[in-house]
């Protein structure tokens, strides 16, 4: 009994000095970013790890005592001044900077959080692991605040082209179309050319407009004196939601972790009696209608409501639409709304034909999962991207809110939920998705603690180089300058022989005569 309790001090020994402390914020008021790494902190958390999340949306139930959470909910109030639908009545362009602005007023909300303050002005708080998503660039003052600790980068969708650059990964605004603009692969020139001034523009209201007032935010709120965020930080690791169904195919330095698709696969488990009743009931089939949880249906334009409702009427299915209102005005009697609806399992329904979206990644993610076709309906952000993405890849059709008919609508979802080859190629590509050789959450978990063992993964960090650099432009101009003097000096000598033989004939011209 004596050599039993002793083996398990030690193996009690042993797992706690294994034990890591990590800090993990995820600022950006948005449920779907939230969502995707859910079981990551629980899993991290019931390995040992004490886990501080700082998020938006925290899940309160989960039981664990080694996951604290940091609720900053009060991020949403930026509501109160912008909303999404500022972004979706304004061109691509005036969008970005709206899009921008929404991201200065997060980053003040979220570091004036009271909690959070105390992070940075407690000078015994230490962390082995920062877990920091990239939306927001005022997540860096956690760097400088936490200088010694390694980072790792993470996005719900695919990262930012900047980050890409921060491990090395090859960046090309054309090979690689940024996913927020409404250029994908294969662009004419008019989308080169277009795509070319919208980033360079954005950049540069970034750098000179945007980066001095989230400094001045970090100066004023923290009372500190960090660098500024232009500046790059020592990044050891990024985790992406990159999917190859979606996103330009890129290589990756061995620092970058793919974890698309089902990360946040949820188990499956019993649907509200309500809901249930109503899929079951459905000889025809279900089309399930979501926007997710950005985009309100109860916010979208009273015409673009009175073209879906008068669509869905003259539909043969039942419909469940996640409306977030007690009631819907003129609803068809084959129409069900629900405030929330457990999504995937949803989904996993055998009576869904057909999923109407707003093209977000995560249920992208979820429909494909499953097999179920879509309709996209795209907003902003990503949202465009994914559905062309979607349309080339053979997994369902578009269709447009601000120029949306009846028969456009209509003809699409019909299309789609009778066409057995938009299931069969989901199908198809879902299979090469999941086939792994580890699920996303184990991968996440094991490069997790890959840079907690190592203290830090900068020798997989690819070697990052100026851009004049990258592009040979010193080569180039090296060269040039060599081709330059070389054919001047060649110019030079042939006058200088012509000059010479002109002298030579001008001196025997002169013999000639005096003779």
């Amino acid at each position: 009994m004596l050599l039993k309790f002793a083996l398990l001090i030690s193996l009690t020994s042993i797992y706690l000095a294994d034990a890591s402390r990590i800090l993990a914020v995820i600022p950006t008021a948005s449920y779907s970013h939230q969502i995707f790494f859910r079981p990551l902190w629980k899993e991290l958390a019931k390995r040992g790890h004490e886990v501080v999340l700082i998020t938006t949306d925290p899940m309160r139930d989960h039981n664990i005592t080694n996951l604290r959470e940091i609720d900053i909910s009060n991020v949403y109030d930026y509501q109160k001044t912008v909303t999404i639908q500022d972004i979706i009545k304004v061109n691509k362009l005036s969008s970005i900077r709206v899009t921008q602005s929404i991201g200065l007023l997060m980053t003040q909300l979220f570091l004036s959080h009271p909690e959070v303050k105390q992070l940075f002005k407690n000078p015994n708080e230490h962390f082995d692991l920062l877990m920091l998503e990239t939306v927001l660039l005022g997540v860096k003052a956690f760097k400088h605040r936490f200088a010694e600790t390694s980072l790792i980068y993470m996005s719900s969708l695919d990262v930012h082209p900047d980050v890409h650059e921060m491990v090395g990964n090859p960046n090309h605004m054309i090979q690689y179309p940024y996913y927020f603009l409404p250029f994908g692969e294969g662009m004419d020139f008019v989308g080169r050319l277009l795509t070319n001034a919208i980033v360079r523009i954005s950049r540069a209201y970034m750098y000179y407009i945007i980066t001095p007032q989230i400094d001045a935010i970090i100066r004023e709120v923290l009372e500190v004196d960090y660098p500024s965020v232009r500046e790059e930080v020592q990044v050891d690791m990024v985790f992406t939601n990159s999917n190859p169904l979606f996103n330009s195919v890129r290589p990756f330095s061995p620092a970058t972790i793919s974890l698309a698709g089902g990360l946040h696969e949820a188990p499956k488990s019993e649907l509200p009696t309500d809901i249930k009743e109503f899929l079951d009931s459905a000889p025809k089939g279900v089309v399930y209608f979501s926007l997710g949880s950005n985009v309100k249906s109860k916010n979208i334009h009273p015409d673009t409501r009175k073209v879906i409702l008068e669509t869905l009427k003259q539909l043969p299915y039942k419909i469940l639409w996640k409306f977030e209102d007690d009631e819907l005005p003129n609803k068809p009697e084959n129409v069900m709304i629900a405030k929330w609806v457990p999504q995937q399992d949803v989904l996993r329904h055998k009576n869904i034909k057909l999923f109407i979206t707003q093209g977000g990644l995560q249920s992208l993610e979820e429909a494909f999962y499953v097999g179920v076709p879509v309709v996209v309906m795209p907003y902003f952000g990503d949202q465009g991207s994914n559905a062309r993405s979607v349309v080339r890849k053979g997994l369902g059709l578009e269709v447009s809110h601000r120029s949306l008919t009846v028969e456009d609508f209509k003809s699409a979802v019909l299309e789609v939920a009778t066409n057995d080859k938009y299931k069969i190629r989901i199908k198809q590509l879902t299979e090469i998705i999941k086939d792994e050789p580890m699920k996303p959450l184990e991968k996440a978990v094991w490069w997790t603690e890959y840079v907690l063992r190592h203290k830090g993964a900068q020798h997989l960090n690819g070697a990052r180089i100026p851009m004049w650099q990258f592009y040979y432009l010193d080569i180039i101009a090296f060269i040039g300058v060599m081709l330059f003097g070389l054919i001047w000096g060649l110019v030079k000598l042939c006058c200088t022989i012509r000059n010479l033989c002109r002298k030579r004939v001008f001196i025997k011209k002169g013999k000639n005569k005096r003779e």
